[in-house]
């Protein structure tokens, strides 16, 4: 009986009765499954200890059950033990769930065993976890979100939750990433931002207007002069334009720039674009042709020009002189009952190789290295066009054939 007891709140049996009796195979049985279910704990705890993120489970009362090494490191309280089944206790202030916020606590040597964690999480932070949580636990479904916890040295770490609830278990478990880097990177992202923004923009605009004024009537330069200035701002004007590439794609890509979302139309697209790229057309020889059908959508009609002019202006980039670019509108359903509306431009051009596919959206990517020079690319035309759509819902794609031309499309949601 003692055994049996001893077996359930998982310590170890007595030792083992002798004689090959009924009670006696029935004991060794007894310290078979004490032995079977103590290395399968520990395999347990070393895949959970030997984990890169922390890992913890979180019962009703908001008490921590058990934890991961990465877990005691995150927030501050390494030691020796290396079971962490005792648990912690969150702090919080609302009613009914517990105050903890005036117990005391400290780092002892079991690591998290036994430790109470005043205010683990940010003072600001609290209530707004505890809605995640409770949204977990009602809604049955993964619940991800950003969060500041607090260690016990009194450090704000900046972390990354993935948080799913068991009905079996009535407990919360948490997949817990320190995103300080990240942050930072982010941080310096803004930075660099600004400083592009302010500290290069600004002068290289008043540059720009010297060499307007310098350039004018107003001023009897000899020609020589002339085409330098000319030359200057030429070169001024790709910088600039550059800039202006760089600082549009990063606020495109951090929810900065907001749509002016309304009522649009492909023709409405395509004939705003064909009046941007007309000249570029006509020096080349090069036909534009739509066809398909009109397609209604809501969207952001200058930037889904911009979009189109984009892709018009590579194709028309690397298209023979003389050679044919079309333009299809169609209508598109998929699997899940969605339905888009699809806009492709094919040319007749070199093509793009299929090592060069995967890449063809990121930043300043060329197919041929020489493309910059020779073809005035900057790389972040594709890269901002993939940033306009995706901020509708849509998405964005290529098809290529080496030495027959190339297919690029996007596709906006329809509701």
């Amino acid at each position: 009986m003692k055994n049996t007891i001893s077996l359930s709140v998982g310590k170890a049996p007595l030792e083992t009765v002798a004689g090959d009796d009924e009670l006696g195979q029935i004991d060794r049985l007894f310290h078979k499954m004490y032995g079977d279910l103590t290395a399968l704990r520990q395999r347990e705890r070393a895949l959970l200890d030997n984990a890169a993120e922390a890992i913890i489970s979180i019962n009703t009362d908001l008490k921590v059950c058990e934890f991961n090494q990465a877990a005691a490191r995150l927030f501050g309280a390494c030691g020796d033990d290396d079971e962490g089944t005792e648990g912690f206790q969150l702090s919080h202030g609302r009613t009914g769930l517990g105050d903890e916020r005036n117990s005391g606590s400290g780092a002892g040597s079991g690591g998290l065993n036994n430790l109470r964690l005043v205010s683990l999480l940010a003072e600001d932070q609290f209530d707004a976890v505890i809605n995640r949580f409770e949204a977990a636990e009602a809604e049955d479904r993964e619940i991800r979100f950003e969060t500041r916890i607090k260690t016990l040295q009194g450090d704000l770490v900046d972390t990354s939750w993935s948080v799913t609830y068991s009905r079996e278990q009535m407990s919360l478990y948490c997949v817990i990433q320190d995103i300080r880097a990240r942050k930072e990177l982010e941080r310096l992202k803004t930075d660099f931002v600004n400083m592009l923004s302010h500290d290069l923009r600004t002068p290289l605009n008043a540059v720009q207007a010297s060499l307007e004024i310098a350039s004018s009537e107003h001023f009897q330069l000899p020609s020589e002069v002339k085409v330098y200035i000319d030359r200057a701002q030429s070169n001024l004007g790709l910088s600039l334009s550059l800039i202006n590439q760089l600082l549009e794609i990063e606020k495109m890509e951090s929810g900065i720039v907001s749509l002016s979302l309304d009522g649009v139309s492909s023709a409405e697209i395509f004939n705003k674009a064909c009046l941007a790229v007309v000249s570029l057309a006509e020096s080349k020889k090069v036909s534009i042709k739509r066809t398909g059908q009109n397609l209604d959508f809501v969207g952001d009609a200058d930037r889904l020009v911009q979009v189109m002019i984009n892709l018009l202006g590579n194709a028309l980039k690397f298209s023979p002189n003389g050679s044919k670019i079309t333009v299809r509108d169609e209508l598109r359903h998929d699997v899940g009952g969605q339905d888009w509306a699809r806009i492709s431009i094919t040319d007749q051009g070199r093509g793009i190789p299929a090592s060069k596919l995967g890449q063809i959206f990121d930043r300043f990517q060329q197919v041929e290295p020489q493309d910059v020079r020779e073809k005035a690319g900057s790389g972040l035309g594709l890269a901002i066009c993939k940033a306009i759509v995706e901020a509708h819902g849509g998405r964005i794609g290529v098809s290529s054939s080496e030495g027959i031309g190339s297919t690029f499309w996007f596709e906006l949601p329809l509701d």
